[in-house]
C-alpha cells in the first residue's frame, strides 16, 4: 500500500518494562444494535455508467526549517527548529519494506479467521520511539530501520515529526500525544535519547515509580484522555521490578461520513457462525469511488476531513475475505489493496459495527526479520542508557473502531515491554584437566616466552 495519512483512528502505548502482557488474544465485534453479529460486509449494486475520476496525487512536504513551540511539562514553551526533507533532498525511504510490514501485519491479524482492527502505524510510531535507543549501527538499529524502510535515525526521526504534525487537528478530529514514563530507579538517561523524543516525537517527561498503582492509575488515565475513552486499561498491573521506561503515544481520530447513510435497519448477516437474521443494516446511493476485479469489490467512502475508509468485499462470494488474506501472496494482496477506482453510483448496504481486538506482536514481528531486540544476549539499546542493558519482551496492540450511519471513531493501543538482561547467575568453574593440554608462558609485554603441549604426566 502507497504511503498515506492515516484514516482511522489509532492509538498506542509502547511500554519499556519488565511485565508481561496477556498470551491470549481477545477479539469482539458487536453491531451497533440489540443483537450481536460476528462480522460485517456490504452489498454493492452494480452501475453500468462509469465516470472517470480525476487523480488525486499525494502532496511531499514542503521544504525548509520549522520553528515549533514545544509545550513543556511545567507550563513554559520552547522553540525548536527541525529541518524537514525537502524536493530536491528528499528522506530516501524503501515504501516497499513498508508495505510489506503493513500487509505482514494484516496477514498476521487475519490468521485466526476472526474479525479484527489493528494499527500498523501506531505499532510503527512505538517501535519507533523505541529504535531512536538503539545503539549505533547495532544489530537492533539496523534491523528496525530496515523494517519501516528507513535508512537512518535521522529519517525515522523527521518521519516521525511529520507524523506528530499532521495527526494534530485543532478541532480534535484526529490528535497525537506521546510522553516518556521514567522510573525513579533510572540513574540517567542518555541525554541524545530524551532530546529526540522531545523535539521530534513531541514527548512529554515524567518520572514515576513504575511499579505503583498509582502510576498504574496515571498512565491509564493519561491514554483514557487521550482516546475519549476508547482504551481505558492498557495497563492491568504495576510494571516489574525490571521496568525502566514507558513510551507513550495515543492517537485518536473521529470524523462524519462526507455522505451519511439512511436510518438503521434489520438486514441480516451470513457469518463464519451461520446466519444472523437480526443483523442491523445502513444504507445510501451515492456516487462514490468504486472498483471491481477478479480479487475484490471495493469502494471508498470519503469523511468530511478528506480521509476515507476503503472497503474490499471478496469477488467469489463463496470466498471468504480472511482465507484470501492468507492465501495470497504479500504482492498481490498489496496490489489488490491499491484498485483504480471511478466514481459510479453505488447502491450500497452495510452494517454499522464495533469491534475490539488485542494480541500480540512479537512473532509478527519476529517473523518480517526483527529478531535482536528480543534476545537479551543480543538487543543493544545502549542509545537510551548505558547503565543498564535492555530488551523487548513483549508487544500488545488492543484497538476499537466505532462505524455508525454518521460516521467512525476509533482508537488503539500499542505496549512493548522491555525488560532489562537478567545477571547471568554466578557458579564455580569447575575445571579438571586430566587429559592432554596446551600450555605458553608470556612475558608482561604479552611476548610469548615458552609454549608446548603435555601429552603425559610421569
Amino acid at each position: 500500500m502507497k504511503r498515506k495519512a492515516l484514516t482511522a483512528a489509532l492509538a498506542c502505548t509502547l511500554t519499556l518494562a519488565g511485565c508481561t502482557a496477556p498470551d491470549e488474544e481477545v477479539q469482539t465485534v458487536t453491531c451497533l444494535a440489540e443483537e450481536e453479529t460476528s462480522a460485517w460486509s456490504e452489498t454493492i449494486e452494480n452501475a453500468s455508467d462509469f465516470v472517470p475520476a480525476a487523480a488525486v496525487g499525494m502532496q511531499d512536504t514542503d521544504i525548509g526549517i520549522e520553528e515549533t513551540p514545544q509545550t513543556k511539562t511545567d507550563g513554559t514553551t520552547d522553540t525548536v527548529e527541525v529541518v524537514l526533507a525537502s524536493d530536491t533532498n528528499k528522506t530516501e525511504m524503501n515504501f516497499e519494506i513498508m508495505e510489506n510490514y503493513e500487509i505482514a501485519f494484516l496477514k498476521y491479524a487475519a490468521r485466526n479467521g476472526e474479525s479484527f482492527v489493528i494499527s500498523p502505524a501506531s505499532a510503527k510510531l512505538a517501535m519507533g520511539m523505541a529504535a531512536m535507543g538503539a545503539g549505533e549501527d547495532s544489530s537492533t538499529e539496523k534491523e528496525l530501520l530496515g523494517l519501516f524502510g528507513y535508512g537512518s535515525k535521522e529519517d525515522m526521526a523527521l518521519d516521525g515529526y511529520r507524523l506528530m504534525t499532521e495527526l494534530n487537528r485543532e478541532d480534535g478530529s484526529l490528535s497525537a500525544k506521546n510522553s516518556l514514563w521514567a522510573s525513579d530507579r533510572v540513574e540517567s538517561l542518555n541525554s541524545g535519547f530524551t532530546d529526540d523524543l522531545d523535539n521530534y516525537f513531541l514527548a512529554e517527561s515524567f518520572t514515576r515509580d513504575l511499579t505503583s498503582q498509582d502510576f498504574v492509575d496515571e498512565l491509564n488515565g493519561w491514554v483514557e484522555e487521550n482516546t475519549n475513552g476508547l482504551i481505558k486499561e492498557m495497563l492491568g498491573e504495576p510494571l516489574s521490578e525490571e521496568a525502566r521506561l514507558a513510551l507513550v503515544n495515543t492517537l485518536y481520530f473521529k470524523n462524519e461520513w462526507r455522505y451519511h447513510f439512511n436510518d438503521r435497519y434489520q438486514r441480516g448477516f451470513y457469518g463464519v457462525s451461520g446466519f444472523n437474521e437480526n443483523a442491523p443494516a445502513m444504507s445510501m446511493t451515492e456516487y462514490i469511488m468504486y472498483s471491481s476485479d477478479d480479487a475484490f469489490k471495493s469502494l471508498k467512502l470519503d469523511y468530511t476531513d478528506g480521509s476515507c475508509m476503503k472497503i474490499f468485499l471478496p469477488a467469489d462470494e463463496n470466498r471468504l475475505v480472511t482465507d484470501m488474506i492468507a492465501e495470497m501472496s504479500a504482492e498481490e494482496l498489496s496490489a489488490a489493496m491499491e484498485p483504480v477506482y471511478r466514481s459510479t453510483e453505488v447502491s450500497l448496504t452495510m452494517p454499522p459495527f464495533e469491534c475490539d481486538y488485542k494480541a500480540s506482536l512479537v512473532e509478527m514481528f519476529k517473523s518480517l526479520g526483527v529478531q535482536s531486540c528480543f534476545d537479551g544476549n543480543r538487543a543493544d539499546f545502549s542509545g537510551i542508557t548505558a547503565e543498564e542493558s535492555f530488551y523487548i519482551s513483549d508487544i500488545m496492540q488492543a484497538a476499537k473502531i466505532i462505524c455508525d450511519e454518521k460516521g467512525t471513531e476509533a482508537a488503539a493501543a500499542t505496549v512493548v515491554t522491555v525488560a532489562t538482561c537478567a545477571a547471568v547467575p554466578s557458579y564455580p568453574v569447575v575445571l579438571t584437566i586430566d587429559r592432554p593440554f596446551l600450555y605458553t608462558i608470556e612475558a608482561p609485554s604479552c611476548e610469548t616466552l615458552f609454549m608446548g603441549v603435555i601429552t603425559d604426566i610421569q
